[in-house]
């Protein structure tokens, strides 16, 4: 598979990942602005145990299948994957469904036990559809798998509208079209009837299949995932734990420390736009290396790969910070939540370090060296475990952000240094970092010359500023944007044209 082709399906996958945040981005001012700071903080918190449990639900069998595909019998693989990851998602969510008075009483919030309820069912359906996608990744029908997704994030979106802005504008509606919950209530009902849906229109997908466990090739996938389920739990701690350390840790107490969080949880949405290049990008990049291993001059692509995903993760790291007063007043409605706009860029940069560990990481991936992985991810785990400790009392959600990308700097040198033992790839480390200091040089340039056209980048993004201001403003983050695409484009050209023709 050439890197062309993979560029291609990585572009699909990207269309649904940003075509379908985009969406979910036209809720985030409807949230800020009909919600409290406390009720973000509950739906961030809930949504985060939900992150930890679904590691647990998929047990990253589908890594396991796209390493076995072209070993085994794929009809049996696949149905010993899904089987099992519906198997564990049926527990767990009957756990969180069990358990919700108790949860919802441990959480600080005992009248809105349901939310966990509702969780269960989500993580169920979630799970189930882990392996059906990962089936129409392995077989390249990226197309397919676009339009599944966004019939799921178009029902969630649609739901959300009509219950939180067209409802409360119909004052004779039927009764049973609302809930006499809390608001947050439909944003979990929407996320599910959604969730359901997907399931549905991978159901194809099953007809085929062997309704039966193979328990020796299970045991075979459990010994390769293990060491993954390691990783996927120390990346949902890096991940999340913050958000449920946030409003224990608070010295303000636990009502201020949810409002935090739900400042906190929204301005991660803004940061999020450059997780979505990441997303799209391991779509098409996990089967991709499992496919490529072993071919003449594999090491040689997943080279050009890392460079080429960087330039593309520092594009748009800058977009974001370059306009962050455009994204901040555009999505978030309330200035209580603009308030945390500038924490924006550090969590931007930790999504990059990330998305560069997924690039470094391919060698334990392909060598089967699994257990390195998760090494690399306890230690993660490690350093955001003591740092959120350490800072959260001192500096609130500032203290989450640098956490969070202090552990993704670690892991991601931790990933490019043990790889050169156990499987050299010949990164180009020197024009990596030569764009790397000229985004981070453009990047601080706009920080300090912004308040000279009138007002702070922080200030802009929270009140907002004249004409003038808001022209000269977004004229200095234009020209840094260009400085950047040009640099690109005079030392990458030749490469470019190459993988375009």
């Amino acid at each position: 598979m050439s890197l062309r082709k993979l560029a291609s399906e990585t572009a699909i996958y990207g269309l649904s990942s940003i075509l379908g945040r985009g969406l979910y981005f036209l809720l985030t001012p409807l949230y800020t602005d009909i919600f409290t700071t406390f009720e973000s903080g509950i739906q961030t918190d809930v949504f985060a145990l939900l992150s930890f449990l679904m590691v647990l639900a998929t047990f990253r069998l589908d890594i396991a299948y796209f390493r076995n595909y072209k070993s085994e019998d794929q009809s049996t693989l696949f149905a010993t994957s899904f089987l099992t990851t519906a198997g564990i998602g049926m527990l767990l969510g009957g756990g969180l469904l069990f358990l919700s008075p108790w949860l919802g009483y441990v959480s600080g919030y005992p009248a809105y036990q349901w939310l966990f309820a509702l969780a269960g069912g989500i993580l169920l359906f979630d799970a189930m559809v882990e392996l059906p996608l990962a089936k129409l990744r392995m077989e390249q029908r990226p197309w397919r798998f676009a339009v599944v997704r966004l019939t799921g994030i178009g029902v969630n979106l649609g739901l959300n509208i009509f219950w939180l802005y067209l409802l409360p504008k119909w004052p004779n509606a039927p009764e049973w079209l609302a809930t006499p919950f809390a608001g947050i209530t439909y944003i979990f009902l929407a996320n599910i009837i959604a969730s359901a849906a997907v399931f549905l229109l991978l159901t194809p997908e099953l007809k085929s299949m062997k309704w039966q466990i193979d328990f020796k090739l299970l045991k075979k996938l459990l010994v390769f995932s293990s060491p993954l389920v390691v990783v996927g739990f120390s990346y949902i701690i890096n991940e999340m734990l913050d958000r449920k350390l946030l409003p224990i840790l608070w010295p303000g107490g636990k009502l201020e420390g949810l409002e935090l969080l739900g400042v906190y949880g929204q301005n991660y949405k803004l940061a999020m736009l450059l997780a979505l290049f990441t997303q799209a990008f391991r779509y098409g990049a996990e089967p991709f290396f499992f496919r490529e291993s072993g071919a003449v001059g594999a090491q040689e692509n997943y080279a050009r790969l890392a460079r080429y995903f960087l330039i593309a993760s520092l594009f748009g790291f800058l977009v974001v910070s370059l306009f962050l007063p455009v994204f901040s007043q555009t999505f978030l409605q309330d200035d209580s939540y603009r308030v945390g706009s500038d924490v924006v860029p550090i969590l931007l940069l930790a999504n990059l370090c990330l998305g560069m560990y997924y690039n470094f990481s391919v060698w334990y991936k392909v060598t089967d060296k699994t257990k390195m992985g998760a090494y690399i991810s306890l230690g993660g785990a490690t350093i955001t475990i003591v740092l959120n400790i350490l800072l959260i009392p001192k500096y609130g959600f500032y203290g989450c952000a640098w956490t969070t990308l202090t552990c993704y700097l670690t892991m991601m040198a931790a990933s490019w240094w043990l790889g050169r033992k156990h499987y050299p790839i010949p990164y180009d480390l020197k024009a990596m970092w030569a764009y790397t200091i000229l985004a981070l040089v453009i990047f601080g340039a706009y920080w300090q010359l912004s308040p000279k056209l009138g007002t702070s980048v922080l200030d802009l993004a929270i009140s907002g500023g004249s004409n003038m201001i808001w022209l000269g403003n977004l004229g200095l983050g234009t020209a840094g944007l260009l400085l950047f695409a040009g640099a690109v484009w005079i030392n990458e050209r030749k490469q470019l044209r190459k993988l375009i023709t």
